[in-house]
This record gives C-alpha cells, sequence and structure tokens, in this order.
C-alpha cells in the first residue's frame, strides 16, 4: 500500500463515532525544562482512558455486517480489550475476550460492564509466547487484514492533531 493510500485511510477512519476528540495541552514545565513547546495529547479523556479502542472499533465498523454478525473474538489483558468490547457494544456485536487470569479484577469489570463475555486462560505468557497473539479475530477473515485497519485507525489520532488550532502558550 502507497504512503497516500495509508493517509486516504486514516483520515476516512470512523474513529469519532466513540473516541472524543480531545486537546492538545501545553505541558508548561516540561516545555520550560526542554527548551521547547511540548503539547500532550490527553487519551485518557477516552471512552476507555486510551487510544486503543481507535483501532479496534475502526476495525470492527468496517467489517461487512455479515462478518460482524458473527462476533469478534480478542486476547488481551487491558486497554485494547476495552477497546474491542465498547466497539462490540455500539457496532451491536458479541464480542469474547480472553484475558490472562492475573487480569487486574478493575479490567475484567470494566470488560463486562460493556457487554463483553471474558474468558479468564492462563497466565500473561500466552500473550507473548503468540498462542494468543491476536488482537481482534473475526472468523473467517485473513489475519493480515486485522493489523492494516488497527494500526490505520490509531493512526487518525496523529491526523487529529494537525486539525487542532494552535496557540501560543
Amino acid at each position: 500500500m502507497k504512503r497516500t493510500d495509508y493517509l486516504e485511510r486514516i483520515l476516512k477512519a470512523r474513529v469519532y463515532d466513540v473516541a472524543v476528540e480531545s486537546a492538545l495541552e501545553p505541558a508548561r514545565a516540561l516545555s520550560k525544562r526542554l527548551g521547547n513547546r511540548i503539547l500532550l495529547k490527553r487519551e485518557d479523556l477516552q471512552p476507555i482512558f486510551s487510544f486503543k479502542l481507535r483501532g479496534a472499533y475502526n476495525k470492527m465498523a468496517a467489517l461487512p455486517r455479515a462478518r460482524l454478525a458473527r462476533g469478534v473474538i480478542a486476547a488481551s489483558a487491558g486497554n485494547h480489550a476495552q477497546g474491542v468490547a465498547l466497539a462490540a457494544q455500539r457496532l451491536g456485536c458479541r464480542a469474547v475476550i480472553v484475558m490472562p487470569v492475573t487480569t487486574p479484577r478493575i479490567k475484567v469489570d470494566a470488560v463486562r460492564s460493556r457487554g463483553a463475555e471474558v474468558r479468564l486462560h492462563g497466565g500473561m505468557h500466552f500473550l507473548k509466547k503468540g498462542c494468543l497473539s491476536i488482537e481482534v479475530y473475526v472468523p473467517g477473515l485473513h489475519q493480515g487484514e486485522l493489523k492494516a485497519d488497527i494500526v490505520l485507525g490509531g493512526g487518525f489520532r496523529v491526523g487529529h492533531c494537525d486539525q487542532q488550532p494552535m496557540q501560543p502558550i
């Protein structure tokens, strides 16, 4: 895929169906310390307190309705799991999230509160070893198709920064 194709797909991503268009905020102390203008993108203001919902939602929103109707499964110990759960909730599909048994209860509860089914399995090693290294799996979909849309959904946050009005600090 050419660079311009990626940019076009990033700009067309539907991430703001779920993501908050958070402002860039000046980091005054850090700017002073580094002698430069530093701005922070407040992704902690997102519904799941992370940018991870962007890639999950972008992938799932791009699926044909017939594929989405079959549901999705993800393997994650935290923020990506919450992003998949939120996307499934908004898009009206079933989501099964496989999480390590060592996942903090607050993360498990956050995923369940979005209506996803949580299956606890093994420790963190199952994610690291690649046993369930998928981020969003849709039955019948080639793995290579998954990564591009997940990455492109996250890339939109950079494009979004370019659209912010810049003001003097």
